[in-house]
């Protein structure tokens, strides 16, 4: 039937599989390295050497920069993912793009931590400037990866099984990510500045970003598109036909808000964004002034909530198979905000801090596996209901939410402290700073969580899915994939 050997065999399925996962490992190393420590970077290592008064203003303006750029990083999202939809090469539609975007993610990247070693903070306005343009390039590299990963599930397997176990392996390999950078972030910072944290930035992202690079090319080149998977006499007959239309981008937009699975699925992952940023980025300020800066618990910390996020991922393909998306999700959540809540209730406390994330990383894992399942069920749904399939644009939608809700975490972030009279690089903060340092640590991911159980309780794509898989065939068959 093909001269793939054995497409659908274990070996070549694991092949699929990990390289999904190498992408996201990649592309998790890069994007976790700047939504954990770029706010503390800027505050603290670009702008840190100011007096109170003009500390002030780079802090909101910094805190300013992470909303106007996510909503620049709003168009290309949905131009990069009309673009997908729109390209048809041997390799497939999602695949080249994955390519592209490695180098200008890069870019981007050490743009961003090379700041302190161009400027050194005392004109607000022209390192806002340059740090406003790396930010830019940052965000369209992140776009060029992560609209067509996203995509890809949907143009690998239609089979629910098998996305149950690509969004495991892909949850376990985005763990494994934010756990290295959890990990060795800061001693890498220390060991390759020798003291001088901007140096060590730079150094460190340059590091980590050819780690990125490396992943994310051997991963995409390891998977493939399901039609590439397929017989040669069934590829030549669908290269004969011409793709059908995608359909009107507006008229197609306008179907998608008036789906409440659509709309679910934008509260899910601007939530969940919000509330790994609020989670993460704050532990900098907590530790160094709650903590007396102690980063081994940091380092503690953070990796044990990694590796608890690796285990729950385990068991999510058969519990999703028995009990459904949607209670995973629930399930999932609820673990989470235990842990917060453990957190936040014993501050200072070393132990119960790590107690607390480990149980908070067990909840997240199943979390974000579900959240990387649904979509593509939600893609389905929606091109049933518009006849075309439009893959990249929806997973713009999701990038978009997703990017919100970092943007907003992160300029709240900086906005709070900024108002509270917190001031980076001083021994000691005021009561005011340390109560605010208190609620970003705590308040904004339970208050995250909250908003991500409600929206999830109104998902109701697990019985509904199989009654449209026929249309759904039928529609790709039609459009030559």
């Amino acid at each position: 039937m093909s001269n793939i050997a054995s497409p659908l065999s274990k070996g070549f399925l694991w092949k699929q599989r990990v390289g999904f996962g190498a992408i996201d490992f990649g592309r998790q190393i890069a994007q976790s390295l700047a939504d954990t420590y770029l706010s503390a970077y800027l505050l603290n290592v670009v702008f840190g050497g100011l007096d109170e008064t003009n500390y002030a203003k780079a802090a909101a303006a910094v805190s300013l920069m992470f909303i106007v750029c996510k909503l620049i990083d709003a168009c290309s999202d949905f131009i990069i993912g009309a673009l997908v939809d729109r390209t048809h090469t041997k390799i497939g539609r999602a695949r080249p793009w994955i390519y592209g975007g490695c180098g200008v993610f890069l870019v981007g990247l050490l743009m961003l931590f090379g700041t302190a070693t161009l400027f050194d903070g005392s004109s607000i306005a022209a390192t806002m400037v340059f740090t406003y343009f790396a930010y830019v390039i940052y965000t369209t590299g992140l776009t060029m990866v992560n609209i067509p990963e996203g995509s890809l599930m949907n143009f690998m397997t239609s089979d629910q099984k098998e996305r149950n176990m690509l969004a495991t392996v892909r949850g376990i390999t985005g763990g494994l990510g934010t756990s290295l950078i959890g990990s060795v972030v800061a001693p890498l910072v220390a060991l390759l500045g020798s003291s001088n944290d901007a140096v060590g930035y730079l150094r460190t992202a340059l590091l980590l970003g050819i780690v990125m690079v490396v992943m994310v090319a051997a991963g995409n080149t390891a998977v493939c598109e399901a039609k590439a998977q397929e017989a040669p006499e069934q590829q030549a007959g669908k290269a004969a036909r011409k793709p059908g239309s995608n359909g009107s981008l507006l008229k197609n937009l306008k179907a998608y808000i008036t789906t409440k699975n659509f709309v679910v699925e934008l509260l899910f992952c601007f939530g969940n964004l919000f509330y790994v940023i609020s989670l993460m980025s704050t532990m900098t300020y907590y530790i160094t002034y709650q903590m007396n800066g102690n980063f081994t618990i940091m380092g503690l910390a953070m990796t044990a909530y990694s590796v608890a996020g690796l285990v729950s991922p385990l068991v999510v393909p058969s519990l999703a198979n028995r009990l459904g998306k949607r209670p995973i999700a629930l399930i999932g959540i609820g673990i989470a905000a235990v842990g917060v809540a453990l957190r936040f209730l014993a501050p200072s406390t070393a132990s119960m801090m790590v107690i607390g994330m480990v149980i908070a990383g067990f909840g997240g894992g199943f979390v974000g596996c579900m959240i990387q399942s649904t979509q593509p069920d939600i893609v389905d749904e929606l091109t049933v209901k518009t006849r075309s399939i439009n893959a990249g644009v929806i997973m713009a939608s999701f990038s978009l939410a997703c990017q919100i809700g970092s943007g907003i975490a992160s300029s709240l972030i900086a906005g709070i402290l900024g108002a509270s009279s917190y001031l980076g690089g001083a021994a000691t903060q005021t009561a005011s700073a340390m109560s605010a340092i208190n609620f970003v640590w705590g308040g904004l991911p339970l208050l995250s969580l909250a908003l991500i159980f409600v929206a999830m309780s109104f998902y109701d794509l697990d019985k509904k899915h199989k009654e449209f898989e026929p249309e759904l065939e039928k529609i790709r068959q039609e459009q030559g994939m």
